[in-house]
């Protein structure tokens, strides 16, 4: 298999390691590839360290009084702007991943390009961009 720069996320899908192994070799001759992977490796390896858990017994109940409330709130202002009902979900999904792994990998949707928001060891949300 011959893999190109378009195949760097299937790569680190993880699911097919003979992508993998072609992009690796693709990078050895990929300037901006093996920069790529590079970097990636070392979230890989930094992951582990930034993993933190904490009790917060008030967070559940929180979380179900707010949805409660939002489910009582009249379908037209709902209906209004659609896209904001799944703006709170988003962000709280991308908190628990920081919260849970210590790190999260999205696709910046004003850039296109990938980045990394990480809990930082004093506690506080870092965030990785490629540069430009």
């Amino acid at each position: 298999m011959k893999a190109s720069c378009a195949d760097l996320e299937r790569a680190l899908s993880g699911g097919e390691p003979e992508v993998l192994s072609a992009f690796e070799a693709h990078a050895q001759g990929c300037k901006a590839c093996a920069k790529e992977l590079a970097g990636w490796r070392k979230v890989a390896e930094a992951a582990p360290s930034l993993r933190k858990t904490w009790d917060s017994p008030e967070l559940w109940p929180a979380i179900r009084q707010r949805l409660a409330e939002e489910s009582q709130t009249p379908a037209a202002r709902r209906a209004a702007r659609p896209w904001l009902r799944f703006l709170p979900a988003a962000a709280m999904a991308a908190l628990f991943g920081v919260a849970a792994a210590g790190f999260l990998v999205f696709r910046n949707a004003g850039t296109g390009a990938v980045n990394v928001l990480y809990r930082r060891k004093n506690g506080d949300l870092g965030l990785i961009e490629p540069e430009r």
